[in-house]
C-alpha cells in the first residue's frame, strides 16, 4: 500500500493500492502524555497512542456519502476510542478495547439503521414511486396466482368439471356444445371446458399412464383418401398400425 502526503502542509493524508483507495483528514495532533499514563499499541507496532487526537474520513457518493470522526481521549490514564457520526456529529460510539473494536461498534450501528431507513414518498421521484409500485404489484399477482385456485371460485371448477364428464358420457362434440351455449348463456365456454379436459387428460396420464404398442396395420395405405384436410390425413397415416393400453394395476390402484 502507497502512503501519499504532504503533512503538516497539507493535513489529508492518502493511501492507494490495486483497485482501491481512501483517504482520512488530520483535524487535530493531539499530544502524548507523561510516561507514567502513556498507552501503546498491541504488538508488534506498538504505537504511541496520543491524547486529544482527531481525524476525519469520508467514503461513499452523492446521498450514500457518509462522514465520521475518529476522536482519542484518556480519562483516568486510559484511551477512550470514540466514533463521531451524523450531520453534526451528533452520534457517537465508544470504546475503552481498541479502535478497531470502536469501528465494529460503529458498523453494526450504521448497517442497521441503513436496513431501517426508507426514503419517504413525498421525497420519491416518479421514476422511483413507478419502480415500486411495480416491484409489489408483481409481488401481489404471484402470490393471488398461487392462492386462488385453492379458495377462489371452487363451485365453478366443480360445475365445469361436470360439464366435462356429461360431454365425454354423451358423447357430445365441439360444435353442438357452442350451439347449446349460444342458447344458454349460464353454461361454460367452450375454451374453458376445453381447458378443463386437457387439464383432466394430463392429470389422469399421470395416475394411469398410457402405453403405445405396435399393431399390424388392416389399412390399405394405397387407397383413395375420403379427407380432404392433409394434415388430418396425414395424422390418421402415423397412427396406422399403433394402439394404446393402460396397466390394469394402475387402474384398480387408482379405484
Amino acid at each position: 500500500m502507497e502512503e501519499i502526503h504532504n503533512y503538516p502542509f497539507d493535513p489529508v493524508i492518502k493511501f492507494k493500492q490495486q483497485g482501491r483507495s481512501f483517504s482520512y483528514k488530520i483535524i487535530k495532533e493531539g499530544t502524548y502524555p507523561n510516561k507514567e499514563s502513556l498507552v501503546y499499541t498491541l504488538p508488534p507496532n506498538k504505537y504511541h497512542i496520543p491524547n486529544n487526537y482527531i481525524v476525519e474520513t469520508t467514503w461513499g457518493r452523492s446521498t450514500n456519502q457518509c462522514t465520521v470522526q475518529c476522536h482519542i481521549n484518556y480519562n483516568d490514564g486510559k484511551p477512550i476510542f470514540q466514533v463521531w457520526f451524523g450531520k453534526c456529529f451528533e452520534y457517537r460510539v465508544s470504546s475503552v478495547k481498541t479502535a478497531t473494536d470502536a469501528s465494529n461498534l460503529f458498523h453494526k450501528h450504521y448497517t442497521s439503521q441503513k436496513e431501517l431507513k426508507r426514503q419517504q414518498i413525498n421525497q420519491c421521484s416518479n421514476t422511483t414511486l413507478t419502480r415500486r409500485a411495480t416491484s409489489i404489484g408483481k409481488q401481489l399477482l404471484t402470490e393471488f396466482n398461487e392462492k386462488v385456485p385453492k379458495f377462489y371460485n371452487v363451485e365453478e371448477i366443480l360445475k365445469i368439471e361436470s360439464v366435462v364428464r356429461a360431454l365425454d358420457e354423451g358423447n357430445i362434440s365441439r360444435n353442438p356444445y357452442r350451439r347449446l351455449c349460444a342458447i344458454e348463456s349460464h353454461l361454460p365456454r367452450e375454451g374453458v371446458v376445453s381447458k378443463e379436459r386437457q387439464r383432466i387428460n394430463k392429470e389422469m396420464a399421470q395416475l394411469i399412464p398410457i402405453l403405445i404398442v405396435d399393431i399390424n396395420a388392416q389399412v390399405d395405405l394405397s387407397e383413395d383418401e375420403d379427407i380432404e384436410d392433409e394434415n388430418i390425413a396425414q395424422e390418421i397415416i402415423d397412427a396406422v398400425g399403433k394402439g394404446g393400453h393402460r396397466n390394469i394395476k394402475d387402474i384398480l390402484r387408482y379405484l
